[in-house]
């Protein structure tokens, strides 16, 4: 059995996505809003007349059925941090999540990543200071 439309809502369907505008009375003025998904979470658009609302969700029933809806928003400065990582990774060849996952592997491998810097950099002073400071050094990782 289909389920009853509600009074004053219309449907746009694009593809195999459909949009509800729902006529909304507020005092002596009535709004139209259009009920879509956008970063997981139902919101609301709100229009002032019935032919931009149904404009509005006829277009965001194209993106969403071509899937360029986007999948979760990010802050400003996350967006920025993404971008620039891109761009440090752009002539490796690899993807973001590649990358990390050969960092963090390498981190799970060498625990302290400073400790073999330390070691090269203490083993080279003392070489400036001369044999009687060797016996002093800190072991080296190779």
């Amino acid at each position: 059995m289909a389920r009853k439309q509600a009074q004053n809502t219309q449907s746009v369907t694009q593809g195999s996505v459909t949009l509800k505008v729902y006529e909304v009375n507020r005092g002596n003025r009535t709004l139209y809003s259009v009920a879509h998904k956008e970063g997981g979470r139902r919101q609301l658009k709100q229009f002032g007349d019935i032919g931009t609302a149904l404009t509005w969700a006829a277009n965001r029933a194209k993106e969403i059925d071509r899937g360029k809806a986007p999948a979760f928003m990010l802050s400003p400065d996350e967006g920025a941090m993404y971008q620039r990582a891109r761009q440090i990774l752009a002539g490796t060849g690899k993807s973001l999540d590649e990358i990390a996952r050969e960092y963090v592997d390498a981190r799970d491998n060498h625990p302290d990543p400073g400790a073999h810097h330390l070691d090269r950099r203490h083993e080279r002073k003392s070489q400036q200071r001369g044999p009687q400071h060797r016996g002093a050094q800190l072991r080296t990782c190779d």
